[in-house]
């Protein structure tokens, strides 16, 4: 069989080809558009296409260069740029970040670029220092003022958490809670009045009535 097609004629090989690449339709030859390359660019090193050369940035089908500002430089993929520390992007320029006193550069391109030292406060544009009252103390962050445990902020100052008798304070320090057997009646703690058939609730603040009782009013009545 083998011998008989290598005897064929040529003009018989190449009917016998047409005829493969008529029924097989989605097979493509490869195409070479490495003549399309604009200049400035280099052809991908994986598939087809091009891309710009480092410095210049694609538009439409050339590539033409990064316009870099003063102070400025190309970014790590070369095809657009950042100002150098201590300048802020603004439009296409790169503006000197102004510090004012007692505040520091911040590495974040976003915003205005600087934050006040701890236990200063910033004010129109200045950083000012942060005036702490009797009885309060530095907050986390160094930008604010909070009171003691058991002080409340009453405008620039920390105001006596007044607690009633049979009272505590409660977890924050900053309000009052009543002891169990009491409830809270305007500023005081008074006595809890349990009828008949109730016991204390659970938040040890109220009264609820016993099992098989129901409350109506200010007792409790069988079910």
């Amino acid at each position: 069989m083998r011998s008989i097609l290598l005897q064929w004629p040529v003009s018989i090989w190449m009917i016998v080809l047409s005829v493969l690449l008529v029924s097989v339709p989605d097979i493509a030859l490869p195409v070479d558009d490495t003549a399309n390359i604009p200049a400035n660019a280099r052809a991908n090193s994986y598939g087809r296409g091009w891309k710009c050369n480092r410095g210049y940035q694609k538009i439409i089908d050339t590539c033409e260069p990064v316009n870099v500002p003063a102070n400025a430089y190309l970014d790590s993929y070369g095809t657009d740029w950042e100002c150098n520390r201590s300048y802020q992007k603004v439009d296409n320029e790169c503006i000197a970040i102004i510090v004012p006193s007692n505040a520091y550069l911040l590495e974040s391109t976003y915003g205005q670029g600087w934050q006040c030292n701890r236990s200063f406060q910033q004010v129109d544009g200045a950083c000012v220092a942060i005036d702490i009252p009797t009885n309060g103390f530095l907050n986390y962050p160094g930008n604010d003022w909070k009171c003691d445990r058991g002080y409340l902020k009453v405008n620039d100052a920390c105001a006596p958490v007044n607690v009633p008798s049979n009272a505590y304070l409660n977890s924050y320090g900053t309000d009052w809670k009543c002891d169990r057997g009491f409830q809270k009646v305007d500023n005081e703690c008074m006595s809890i009045i349990i009828p008949s058939n109730a016991h204390i609730g659970f938040s040890g603040n109220n009264w609820e009535c016993d099992m098989g009782y129901l409350k109506y009013r200010e007792e409790c009545i069988v079910r």
